[in-house]
């Protein structure tokens, strides 16, 4: 599946690998305002009110690896832990009096040595000098001529033949190796921004493409050759014919340069500093909108954004249908989010402090990592989670993924799920938003799915995550005491809807974007043409329609635009399910709730709007569902007196 997504570029084949990566809200929200609490500007670029400004007590611990504990003044070890042997996850403290040091039981780090650049000139020419024998096999046989070159299976060609296919497999496998070592440049440019990575990743990027096309290229080859009966017979009629119209696309017109030049705007993009202000992302958008719908034009569709909705993300909707489901979001869920941001203004106006300021501030403003608190709370809900009959052992997933090592942490901000190396990986950038408690439950959301579910579409892969978020928010309301939850739960709970319901408005927004600009239309339908200069005016325009012009950063689209090209409408589509089984939770309890999430996981049935019903949750295109959101969230307000 990966090469054959080349066609649009290497960015479309790390989706269909589900890298899922998350753009804050705190990034995304307008730099316009800043909020003043107790009449102290907190600093926070953000409309969204937070907790005062105060020091948690000092019980959030940074995690320290045993193997770096030091002898004390007498010889003898400066801390003392007792691990549960099977247990990887859980964060230790030292159990000598008076100290506060805390521990996981060091992991085996079973992967760490599958993930090295090690792409060289040397591997290059050997790859060359191989794809030359082959050519030089295809050169010696000749054209295929039906007279001479008719199917013999005891011929000196059959047998020769035999030896293309050889040396053809061995050209598949390493295309294996630069995809594998592409996704390790990825990987390292994302745990260390330097100029060795950024090479290393533009020098495979490119070599990767220009193998894949070449790839594609050489069944016209060996069909147009002398071996064209052994090659029919070998792939059967049918599979040959298909690989031979394939191979056509790619050299027909100019799909071999477009397609080769996406790979590079997508470099570029990366090395852009700060993509939000640069001059350069535009000009760059530009071209890659107009080489994209030039593709997409050669695969028969009227524009990307139509192809991208049913082969790059295998939607069972199009964007018409989209658009059914933003006229809802426009007309419910922006009020929805404003009475849940009043009511965020109102709880944070509150004191907070002691252990409830500890737990919120572990859970919302801490990395999880280093948060004994944040981390063994997120501990708890796995255990929690695996509970039920229909979990597939939550738990188990989470500790090994501890145990093995398998999860990344870098320079490069954002977070994201990926099977790298044929290995589920989890990645986390700088920050607590980033490797937060609730990232974090995100990001295994998907990697639980990776591993035990196997998600069946890309809007359900986020119901994973987003809905793992709400069921986390739910078990925090069952597993605090009371005296902390009277003091902070209210805080938590609408921050974390707030972010959730912007989501939904923001991707919402993007999606709008997008179809606009690949379509050549206007919000409203009528004909446009857009360049370079627009493009910031046009998401302003739209911004505008859901109420949020002057709440969320109007440049947000530069961030997401380039690298996960009509994406972003899944995020939309499965937080609104997601917030759906918030509200469940809310009514019928966690318990009965994890049901639910659980059957997000396992259910098989391809069709989205059917897939939401069968697992019990309601339509995204069912305007009920909006009516019962803004009746349950706002005119049914949540008691938080515990």
């Amino acid at each position: 599946m990966k090469k054959g997504l080349i066609i649009f570029g290497i960015f479309v084949a790390l989706l269909a690998c589900t890298l899922i990566v998350i753009f804050p809200l705190s990034d995304a929200l307008s730099t316009n305002n800043t909020t003043e609490i107790d009449g102290s500007n907190t600093g926070n670029d953000t409309t969204t009110p937070i907790v005062p400004d105060v020091k948690p007590d000092d019980d959030i611990i940074p995690e320290v690896n045993p193997d770096d504990i030091v002898p004390g003044p007498d010889g003898e070890t400066e801390h003392s832990f007792t691990f549960d042997p099977s247990d990887y996850m859980l964060m230790v403290t030292c159990e000598n009096e008076g100290c506060q040091c805390a521990v996981r039981q060091e992991g085996e780090h079973t992967y760490d040595d599958m993930f090295c650049y090690n792409f060289s000139a040397t591997r290059k020419e050997e790859i060359e000098g191989n794809l030359q024998e082959f050519y030089n096999m295809l050169d010696y046989v000749g054209e295929y001529n039906s007279a001479y070159h008719g199917y013999d299976p005891n011929s000196e060609l059959k047998t020769s033949f035999d030896t293309l296919m050889d040396l053809f497999a061995n050209f598949s496998s390493e295309l294996d190796y630069l995809y594998s070592q592409y996704q390790n440049a990825y990987l390292l440019y994302y745990i260390e921004i330097c100029d060795e990575n950024a090479l290393n990743y533009a020098e495979i990027t490119d070599y990767y493409n220009e193998k894949s096309i070449e790839y594609y290229l050489t069944f016209r080859l060996i069909y147009d050759s002398a071996y064209r009966e052994y090659f029919v017979n070998h792939y059967g009629e049918s599979n040959a014919l298909y690989y031979v119209s394939m191979s056509d696309s790619y050299s027909s017109g100019n799909t071999s340069s477009i397609s080769k030049r996406l790979g590079e705007i997508e470099v570029e993009f990366l090395a852009i500093e700060d993509e939000k202000t640069s001059d350069l992302v535009p000009v760059l958008y530009e071209e890659f909108v107009d080489l994209n719908n030039q593709l997409a034009s050669t695969q028969g569709y009227n524009n990307y954004i139509e192809y991208a909705y049913g082969n790059s993300y295998g939607r069972s909707y199009g964007p018409e249908d989209a658009n059914v489901m933003r006229s809802y979001v426009k007309e419910y869920i922006s009020d929805v989010y404003f009475y849940a941001v009043n009511c965020l203004q109102t709880y944070s106006s509150l004191e907070m402090s002691g252990d409830a300021l500890n737990f919120y501030t572990a859970l919302t403003d801490s990395v999880i990592f280093d948060s004994v608190i944040a981390n063994n709370l997120v501990h708890d809900y796995f255990i929690s989670m695996s509970s039920t009959e229909n979990s597939g052992e939550f738990f188990t997933y989470a500790n090994n993924l501890f145990k093995n090592g398998n999860y990344y942490r870098g320079e490069r901000g954002s977070a994201f799920s990926w099977t790298v190396n044929s290995v589920p990986i989890l990645y986390f950038g700088p920050g607590t938003y980033y490797s937060g408690a609730f990232t974090f439950v995100h990001e295994f959301g998907h990697y639980y799915n990776n591993n035990a579910g196997k998600y069946n579409s890309i809007d359900t892969a986020e119901i994973h995550s987003q809905g793992n978020e709400m069921m986390f928010l739910a078990y925090l309301e069952t597993c605090l005491p009371a005296n902390i939850l009277n003091d902070m739960y209210a805080v938590l709970y609408y921050t974390q809807l707030t972010d959730m319901l912007g989501t939904i408005l923001l991707a919402s927004c993007v999606d709008e974007f997008e179809y606009c600009v690949y379509t050549g239309t206007t919000p409203d339908g009528q004909p446009a043409e857009y360049t370079a200069e627009d493009y910031d005016d046009l998401f302003i325009s739209i911004m505008d329609l859901y109420g949020i012009a002057t709440t969320f950063r109007t440049t947000y689209w530069r961030s997401v635009t380039i690298l996960h090209s009509g994406y972003y409408i899944s995020y939309a589509m499965s937080a609104l399910p997601s917030i759906e089984i918030l509200s469940i939770a809310g009514e019928y309890g966690y318990e009965y709730t994890k049901d639910i999430y659980f059957k997000t996981q396992f259910t098989r049935n391809s069709d989205f709007e059917s897939f939401l019903v069968e697992v019990g949750l309601t339509s995204v295109f069912d305007e009920n569902l909006y009516i019962n959101l803004l009746d349950y969230f706002v005119n049914n307000p949540k008691d938080f007196s515990y």
